[in-house]
């Protein structure tokens, strides 16, 4: 029986353009196939090919992925807008060719039990990002034939509303890395196993994701960690969704080891939280907050702003569960081009630091005269009884969670010492002697 391994070196063959001829063998991961049959949809773009093992005889249909044009960039925007846009519809599309190519598979495999009299070889399924949709489309398609497999960082087919149910079962496994933006954005239809290399735990912490269930990572004032998930694929973008490192090779780290696993374990309330968060920009916020609800607006909205950097707010959207955070972004559009420039660590730190500050709300955000930038909960910026947070910009230049946090600290700092401040007054007050 083929390994995962195997697996993904077949969804990484492929994206080769292979002949069909049953008197070759093709070494692929050190083992030895037969090319049976290819389909070519050049209408459409569909592509796959029929593999069968030399040593056991195991027939894999492996359907290829569609192969972003112009880049992954595109490709992810596509991907997080409300439809699905033209992924969904391309999946759409190749779908009745990649499951017409598995049941040309199921009946070489039954012409072959027939001809020699044994029992026929099981028929398995397999792909890489689009291609793995597919190959769990074909699966779910021909579960009476016994068809199974295994997919690689998959869009999942059970949010296709195709009737095919998300959740575990025995005929799919599905293998994705814990950063990857492409299988985060719809349910998988079979097993899900992740993997998570210290370079992803690293990218998300970055972005502002805490190891935690709880939905406050700052201080329970916030009400919310202050996450961009957007910045993760900013960060780690093609990487994280090539199929080479699930296959292995020369010069490639191997992805699938106990070590990442166990760190995909470890880390899992992040890892959560990110699949979470994308899962949601895909598929509607119907059901969350008002607060989450606008934080996942702004990513769908947002997603182009990632290349291109345009609005008021540079980078990538923040999402979080705390109301100082929309509140923020609206304080920001609403103050124009004088607040252009800023990008989500400013965002991060000023939020965090207004809510350390005792702020329940931002009316307005201005910028000073010292390279700092003010929140301000009043009528206006220069209103006597407002109540107001500043931060130094320079916090923009350290990862999300640090300047974050260390706003938070620096805040709470402040107040330990107005505090103390205000409590040697109250003392001199009651006893005047110690003057």
């Amino acid at each position: 029986m083929p390994s995962s391994q195997d697996y993904a070196a077949l969804s990484q063959d492929a994206y080769n353009d292979r002949r069909a001829d049953p008197t070759v063998s093709v070494p692929i991961n050190g083992v030895d196939y037969r090319v049976l049959a290819t389909a070519n949809n050049r209408e459409n773009g569909y592509q796959g090919t029929i593999y069968q093992r030399v040593d056991s005889g195991e027939i894999i249909v492996a359907h290829r992925g569609t192969e972003p044009t112009n880049g992954v960039g595109e490709f992810i925007r596509d991907v997080i807008r409300t439809d699905g846009g033209m992924v969904v519809n391309g999946v759409n599309n190749q779908a009745p060719d990649a499951i017409a190519l598995t049941q040309r598979a199921i009946d070489i495999a039954r012409e072959q039990g027939e001809r020699t009299g044994r029992p026929q070889p099981p028929v398995a399924v397999t792909g890489h990002s689009l291609g793995g949709t597919l190959a769990q489309i074909s699966a779910h398609r021909f579960q009476a034939e016994g068809v199974h497999g295994e997919t690689f960082n998959a869009y999942g087919a059970a949010g296709l509303n195709m009737g095919i149910p998300a959740g575990d079962n025995n005929r799919m496994i599905n293998h994705v890395r814990a950063s990857d933006t492409v299988s985060s954005a719809s349910p998988q239809y079979g097993q899900t196993r992740v993997y998570a290399t210290q370079e992803d735990v690293d990218a998300l912490r970055d972005a502002g994701y805490a190891n935690n269930r709880r939905q406050s990572f700052w201080p329970d004032f916030i009400g919310g960690d202050l996450r961009n998930p957007v910045g993760v694929v900013a960060s780690r973008g093609l990487a994280a969704h090539d199929i080479a490192p699930f296959a292995g090779g020369p010069g490639t780290p191997p992805l699938m080891t106990r070590a990442n696993e166990d760190r995909a374990q470890q880390f899992d309330p992040m890892i959560d939280k990110f699949r979470g968060d994308i899962g949601a920009a895909r598929a509607g916020i119907t059901g969350a907050s008002q607060n989450v609800q606008d934080g996942i607006r702004r990513v769908r909205e947002g997603w182009n702003d990632l290349f291109s950097h345009n609005g008021h707010v540079q980078g990538a959207p923040l999402v979080s569960d705390s109301p100082l955070l929309g509140q923020t972004y609206a304080a920001i559009d609403r103050g124009g081009p004088a607040l252009a420039g800023l990008d989500h660590r400013a965002v991060a730190s000023l939020t965090a630091t207004a809510g350390a500050q005792g702020l329940h709300e931002i009316h307005h955000v201005a910028r000073g005269n010292n390279g700092t930038l003010f929140a301000v909960q009043g009528q206006s910026p220069n209103d006597p009884a407002a109540l107001r947070a500043s931060v130094d910009l320079e916090t923009q230049r350290q990862p999300l969670a640090v300047s974050s946090q260390q706003s938070v600290q620096q805040a709470e700092q402040a107040q330990r010492n107005n505090g103390a401040q205000q409590e040697a007054v109250e003392q001199t007050r009651r006893n005047p002697s110690m003057v």
